[in-house]
């Protein structure tokens, strides 16, 4: 039965609900709910949030309980191969672990937030890049409707108007080649960069 009840927590946590239904605050096991927080890295002030959700039940958190099994999860929580993961998922540290395993914890953070960062920053690339394509196929259908005016057009200053066009054009698709350029070889270091980085923090904290 506890361990129904911890699977049943942590899917509510999981999926982002922040409250208990009535038959959760009847049934909580106060102990399991601080141990599924703690593992979650939540702030003892969590609480407060079952008790809002379970008051309109007639239902008191048992704090003492809660700080239990929160301690207990915390140990969990804390251990530096989860940090590594918090961290890499870009998730924020809320300062919660204890004096004496915080350190190790905020080392393994930082590795895992590092490669977070880089993930961040090659998605970024790669967007710009997408953009760019987008706005040089823009162009080359603005460039055969602005040729079309210049060759059929009889009206001597819509053909003026377009060859300007066709030359602005013409120069905004040629800065946009060199950053598409630019932005490939920046992508391709970057992603031997992060690359060699799992590798090395794959023989740091195995298959995270």
């Amino acid at each position: 039965m506890r361990r129904l009840s911890l699977l049943a927590l942590l899917t509510i946590v999981l999926s982002g609900c922040a409250s208990m239904t009535q038959e959760e605050c009847l049934t909580a096991d106060w102990t399991t709910v601080g141990y599924v927080d703690g593992t979650q890295g939540k702030q003892s002030a969590y609480i407060d949030r079952h008790r809002e959700a379970c008051a309109k039940h007639g239902v008191t958190p048992d704090l003492s309980l809660y700080l239990e099994g929160r301690e207990d999860g915390l140990t969990v929580y804390c251990e530096p191969l989860n940090a590594f993961r918090v961290g890499k998922g870009g998730r924020e540290y809320l300062g919660v672990c204890p004096p004496e395993s915080e350190q190790e914890f905020l080392a393994a953070y930082s590795e895992g937030n590092e490669l977070y960062q880089m993930n961040r920053s090659l998605n970024d690339i790669r967007s710009e890049m997408r953009r760019a394509e987008r706005r040089v196929d823009e162009i080359d259908k603005e460039l055969e409707e602005n040729k079309s005016i210049v060759a059929d057009n009889p009206d001597k200053n819509e053909r003026s108007i377009a060859a300007s066009e066709i030359e602005e054009l013409a120069r905004e698709k040629s800065e946009l080649l060199i950053l598409m350029n630019d932005l490939s070889l920046e992508s391709e270091h970057l992603s031997f960069e992060i690359s060699q980085y799992e590798r090395h923090m794959t023989q740091r904290y195995g298959s995270y």
